[in-house]
């Protein structure tokens, strides 16, 4: 671990440039400038560059100031963004630079759950240099990748906030749209995006239609879009998911299935600008048609009965 403090300058050069290195592999100019700018705030307020301190099982950090350990209670934030990655590099920056903006306009109590899903690329490393001048930040590692399903669930079970928004990293999903869907929140228990004018491969496309129209003939949730990253929701809607392999294709239903509210709201979809979609035509289409009977299993076998505890002495 490197204080760039108590380091001499030769030591202080070297510390940044090994953080300058790890950071920046994989990224664009505009991550480049990014981690320049981290970097640069670091030195300027002797933040750590190199490594994260690590915590106690008390709660307490090895200086001597409290961690996040079992001994800290965690501090209630009003909003909680939750974001799978996986190899997102080169998007990280620039959707970094969209989500700050938001955030100004919506709620200062906020916290941004990154879940990596075992990125091989320098994801983590950006995260990282975020944490250093942004508290907001958490990071969540997967140990090994396990799909999208599985970081939507790390993440979901990390939050801390009343309210919850759910973004894929890949800049497809535009931040701009959280305010409007936040808003719906005053009348329903979540709002849910609609990729009214998709920017994607035709094949991409067709599969989709092809799982969205299965769904909602089997399932009669009348969600055009189901697969939509882009939600927002009060905590008890959380709370009350199932978590399997694939249910993020099912997030409105199984929502409603709990009960709640869901309002369908169109959004902006953007084409992707970095790399390639990690999900093809076999995993969207077929599996998201298997699993549509699955959910259907368990809609069927809902436990549905009322009860209430009744104080001695009752008549």
């Amino acid at each position: 671990m490197a204080d760039l403090r108590f380091l001499s300058s030769p030591a202080r050069r070297r510390a940044r440039s090994r953080a300058r290195r790890a950071a920046s592999r994989g990224l664009g100019k505009r991550g480049r400038d990014h981690v320049e700018e981290v970097l640069d705030r670091a030195s300027a307020f002797g933040a750590p560059v190199v490594a994260r301190r690590r915590n106690s099982p008390s709660g307490q950090r090895r200086d001597g100031r409290p961690g996040r350990g079992r001994g800290v209670k965690p501090t209630p934030v009003e909003l909680s963004i939750v974001l799978p990655v996986f190899n997102e590099a080169q998007s990280l920056p620039v959707l970094w630079e969209e989500l700050q903006a938001v955030l100004k306009t919506v709620e200062d109590s906020a916290e941004v759950i990154v879940v990596d899903d075992g990125s091989t690329d320098s994801s983590v490393e950006f995260v990282r240099l975020l944490q250093v001048t942004d508290s907001r930040v958490r990071l969540i590692r997967l140990a090994a990748n396990r799909g999208l399903s599985s970081a939507l669930a790390a993440g979901l079970r990390a939050v801390r906030g009343r309210v919850v928004v759910t973004l894929d990293s890949d800049l497809q999903s535009d931040p701009r749209d959280i305010p409007l869907l936040l808003a719906q929140l005053e009348r329903w228990d979540a709002a849910v995006g609609w990729r009214q004018a998709r920017r994607d491969p035709w094949l991409k496309r067709v599969s989709s239609r092809i799982g969205n129209s299965v769904r909602s003939a089997v399932l009669g949730d009348e969600v055009r879009d189901s697969a939509c990253s882009l939600r927002a929701m009060h905590r008890r809607c959380v709370d009350s998911l199932q978590f399997f392999d694939g249910f993020h294709r099912f997030v409105p239903a199984l929502l409603r299935q709990a009960g709640h509210r869901v309002i369908v709201m169109p959004v902006n979809h953007r084409p992707r600008r970095f790399g390639v979609s990690h999900y093809g035509v076999r995993n969207r289409a077929w599996r998201g048609v298997v699993d549509t009977f699955g959910v259907r299993w368990l809609q069927a076998r809902r436990l549905r009965y009322e009860a209430r505890e009744e104080p001695p002495g009752t008549p």
